[in-house]
C-alpha cells in the first residue's frame, strides 16, 4: 500500500555503525536500522552503503522518493554550511561533501 504522506529520513554516521531511521514530519520514528560503516579505502563505501539501504527500505515499505521530504546527516567531525568535510578523522574522509553526494545517490532529495 503506497502511503502519500511525506517522510523524512535521518542518518546518523558513527565510526562502527550508520544508524537509519524512516520518521513523520512530526518526528514520529516509524521505522530505524542500522548498516557498517565500512571505512577501508578513506570510507569511500559509506555513503553508498547508506543509499543502497535506504533504497532497500523504501522499497520494501512501498515508500517512494517522492515521498521524503528529505534527509538529516549526522557526521563525527566539522561540517561547513555548504555540507563540504575537509577531514573525518573517524571515517577517513578528505575534501568530501557528503550531503550532494548522498543527494545524488537518493534521486536528488535534499540531504543537509
Amino acid at each position: 500500500m503506497h502511503e502519500s504522506k511525506k517522510k523524512c529520513i535521518g542518518i546518523d554516521v558513527g565510526g562502527t555503525t550508520v544508524k537509519i531511521g524512516l520518521f513523520e514530519t512530526d518526528g514520529t520514528l516509524l521505522f530505524k536500522w542500522e548498516v557498517p560503516t565500512r571505512k577501508e579505502e578513506g570510507g569511500r563505501y559509506i555513503l553508498e552503503d547508506v543509499a543502497a539501504s535506504i533504497r532497500e527500505v523504501l522499497t520494501e515499505k512501498e515508500i517512494h522518493f517522492s515521498d521524503i521530504l528529505g534527509a538529516g546527516l549526522g557526521i563525527p567531525g566539522p561540517v561547513m554550511p555548504d555540507g563540504y568535510v575537509e577531514v573525518c578523522v573517524n571515517l577517513g574522509w578528505r575534501d568530501v561533501n557528503p550531503q550532494k553526494e548522498l543527494s545524488a545517490m537518493l534521486d536528488n532529495i535534499p540531504v543537509k
